[in-house]
This record gives structure tokens, C-alpha cells and sequence, in this order.
């Protein structure tokens, strides 16, 4: 029974689109048949006569209507010297008036604020959004727009700009942040708690590591050399006292004695938390804490100074670059996978947000207020932006694809048309045909 339906709207759909030439053929045919029937004398009387002018009068109208509508949409020439017939292919030729007239119907009649208004007037997006949560289809039509939303945010953090954005952001802020407070409590929270200690010893093993090489040696011993050439300028007493001892031991060994004892001395303080070097290096740390933290304005300056210049270095905008790149991979990761940390908290906090919705009538109604007023701003604002990217569709469709849509879209209306114009032609015809038997007799 389907079947024979669907076949029965597929010719009567086929039936309608051929009025036009059908309606056409039926007027040419007739008046031929007649002309010809009264010219052979198979019939004759006023009433044939008026059944000839009628068939005569619909060919006249519907062959004017036929080019009518042809000279719409395709340039007219008249046949054999193939000359083109002014005022034809009328939508192409104004085309720009026609896309014009669009966009304006677009941009002052359809997006007026009284117009979307009225047309947003009964629209409840919640009633919806609770429909399709019942449904269970929110999850699918929400979560790819999100996804896709902050996929292309999380892209723009990558970029050139977003970088020089942050560093500007980065070197604005240090001018006026004040970090030697906070600095200052840090340090002293840390080393209450024993938090710096590593630090320290990491510290104290560069320092091992440094003493260990052949230049600190070397500086030791150029140090050594020069302390023995001033001592021996001073007075004739010195530089012989210092002869007598470097016949018993040369700058080399000393250097070497002194870095040996030095190293001694590192290494107890890297293994004992209660060293002496470490207790000195502790009091001067802690020192400069409170100094800082009371708001020393000399440490402040400092502090000022190295946030300064490292927001300024080059290096910093690497360092902002690689670590946009990471927040970005990250994102990009968790909204790549349906059962992520990241999607099941936003999925969490949208199903919580429902719930509000579903329970509370004010909450609807301020969430209908609002995303009805967005959309009415957003259709003004961007009225213009409509407009343009409806200029640029029509722009970009080639003369004959325009022609062919507009074909389709109207084409059963065009056809009634041409149907219109032979059946008025054919009354007018009759009429004028009764009008002269009845003025002649």
C-alpha cells in the first residue's frame, strides 16, 4: 500500500511539473485540429468558430507565457539570424540587484529586534534541553560542540600570539606584584619544616664538584702566587720568611693541601645536618628570609630586579611556548577520549546544572531569559556578518546553478503559471469570438 502511494505522489509530482507543456500542447493541438477541420468544411457554424478562436487565443497565451518564463532564466534570441532579444535572462543580468534585495530582506526585515523578539517569544531552550536529556540525546548533540569549542581555544594557546599575549601578561604583572613578601614566608616555612635541606645538599655536592676540578686548583694557585708577591714587596723581613717556607713546601702542594682540607670540610657537611658550614649557611639564608619578609626595601629591590629581567629574557618566551604546548596536549588529549578525568567532570557539572534546571521553575525562567537575549544580541550585533556570508553564498554559485535552484524551488509555481496563461488566453479568446458573432450578427 506504501509503494502504490509513494508511486502515485511520484506521477502526480511528475504530472505537475509538465502542466506548462502539456497545457501548451493541448491549446496548439486544438487550434490545429480545429483550423483545420473548418478550413475542410468537416465543420462549421459560430460555435465551432468560437471553439477555433479559443484554442487560438490559449496557444497565444500560453506561448507568451512560456517565453515570459523562459526569458526569467535564458537568454532569448530569435531564431535562424540568431540575434539576442532584448530584456531576456533577466535574473543574470540582475543578479547583483536580486542579492542585494536578499541581503537587505535579511539584514532590516527578518533580524529586526522586534522581529526575532516575536519569534523568540514562546521559545523555552530549557523545555528542550530537559526533553532531549529525557531522551537521552543531549550527551551526543552537546559533548562534539563542546569538544570542538574548546579543541580550537586549546589550539589558539599554541600560537604566536597567545604567547607574546602571556609574556606581555608575565612582564606587566612582576612591575607590580610584590614577591619578596611571599618569598620571605616561604623560605622560612621551608627551612623550619627542614624542606631546604635537599636543596642545601645539592648545593653543597655542586660545590664538592667545583673544588674537585683542575681550574679551581689553578685559581687557588694563581691566588697563592699573587698573595706571595705582595707579601714579599711589603719588607725585606717577609720575602725572606717566605723563601724559608717554600723550601719546605711549593704553592702547588699548598694549593693542593688547602683544596684537600676544603673538600674534607664540604663533604662532613653534606652527610651532617648539624655541620657548621651548614648551621652558617642556614643562618644567612634565614637572614635574608626575614629581611624579605619584613619588607627590607634593599631585598625587595633585589627580588624586584630578577623577576624583572627573567620576564624580560628571551628564554622566557620559550619557556611560555613549551608550556601552552603542554596544556594543550593535554586538553587535546582529555577531550579525545569519551571516559577522560576531563570529560567526566564537564559531563558532571552539565548533568548538575540540569538537575538545577529540572527542579527549580526560577532557574528555567532565568535560563530562558538569558538565552533569549544572547540570541537577540547576537543576531543584531552580527546582522551585517549574515548578511555577508549570504552575499558570499549567493557570490559564489555559477549563473547556471542559480538558475537550476531557483528552477527548482518554483518551477511547479511556473508552471501553473504558463497553465494560468493558456487557460485566461483561451476565455479572452472566446469572449472576443461570441463578442463579434453578436456585434455582426
Amino acid at each position: 500500500m506504501q509503494t502504490a502511494t509513494a508511486g502515485d505522489a511520484q506521477r502526480d509530482s511528475i504530472f505537475r511539473e509538465q502542466l506548462g507543456p502539456i497545457s501548451l500542447g493541448v491549446a496548439l493541438a486544438g487550434f490545429g485540429i480545429t483550423e483545420l477541420a473548418l478550413t475542410m468544411k468537416w465543420i462549421g457554424g459560430p460555435p465551432w468558430s468560437v471553439v477555433a478562436a479559443t484554442f487560438e487565443a490559449a496557444t497565444v497565451g500560453g506561448m507568451a507565457d512560456w517565453f515570459a518564463i523562459r526569458a526569467l532564466f535564458r537568454e532569448m534570441k530569435i531564431p535562424i539570424v540568431k540575434i539576442p532579444i532584448p530584456h531576456t535572462n533577466i535574473i543574470i543580468k540582475n543578479r547583483k540587484k536580486i542579492s542585494d534585495g536578499i541581503v537587505d530582506l535579511v539584514e532590516n526585515r527578518l533580524l529586526t529586534p522586534s522581529a526575532i523578539k516575536e519569534r523568540l517569544q514562546d521559545f523555552s531552550p530549557s523545555r528542550h534541553l530537559l526533553e532531549r536529556d529525557q531522551q537521552g540525546e543531549w550527551m551526543e548533540l552537546i559533548l562534539p560542540v563542546l569538544r570542538n569549542f574548546l579543541g580550537e581555544t586549546v589550539e589558539a594557546l599554541s600560537g604566536a600570539k597567545a604567547v607574546t599575549y602571556m609574556q606581555g601578561i608575565l612582564r606587566d604583572g612582576v612591575r607590580t606584584i610584590d614577591f619578596s613578601h611571599p618569598l620571605g614566608r616561604w623560605m622560612k616555612s621551608s627551612m623550619q619544616e627542614k624542606k631546604h635541606e635537599p636543596l642545601l645538599g645539592y648545593f653543597l655536592e655542586s660545590v664538592d664538584n667545583v673544588l674537585q676540578s683542575k681550574q679551581a686548583q689553578e685559581i687557588l694557585l694563581g691566588f697563592l702566587n699573587r698573595m706571595v708577591k705582595e707579601l714579599s714587596e711589603k719588607s725585606w723581613l717577609h720575602s725572606i720568611g717566605l723563601r724559608l717556607s717554600l723550601k719546605v713546601i711549593n704553592e702547588s702542594d699548598l694549593a693542593a693541601l688547602l683544596l684537600q682540607r676544603a673538600l674534607e670540610n664540604i663533604n662532613e657537611a653534606r652527610h651532617d645536618f648539624n655541620h657548621p658550614i651548614r648551621r652558617r649557611i642556614d643562618a644567612v639564608l634565614y637572614d635574608v628570609a626575614c629581611r624579605l619578609e619584613s619588607g627590607d626595601p634593599k631585598a625587595a629591590a633585589i627580588i624586584q630586579t630578577l623577576t624583572t629581567q627573567l620576564a624580560e629574557r628571551a628564554e622566557t618566551s620559550t619557556w611560555i611556548r613549551n608550556m601552552l604546548h603542554h596544556i594543550h596536549h593535554a586538553l587535546d588529549h582529555g577531550l579525545s577520549e569519551s571516559k577522560s578525568t576531563l570529560v567526566r567532570e564537564i559531563l558532571r557539572f552539565l548533568n548538575e546544572q540540569l538537575e538545577k534546571l529540572r527542579n527549580n521553575q526560577d532557574d528555567r525562567s532565568g535560563f530562558d531569559a538569558w538565552v533569549r537575549e544572547k540570541l537577540i544580541d547576537l543576531s543584531i550585533n552580527n546582522k551585517n556578518e549574515v548578511g555577508l556570508l549570504v552575499r558570499k553564498s549567493l557570490d559564489k554559485m555559477d549563473p547556471d546553478t542559480l538558475v537550476n535552484l531557483i528552477e527548482i524551488k518554483v518551477g511547479r509555481d511556473l508552471q501553473y503559471i504558463r497553465l494560468n496563461g493558456a487557460v485566461v488566453g483561451g476565455m479572452v479568446g472566446a469572449f472576443l469570438a461570441i463578442l463579434k458573432i453578436v456585434i455582426h450578427g
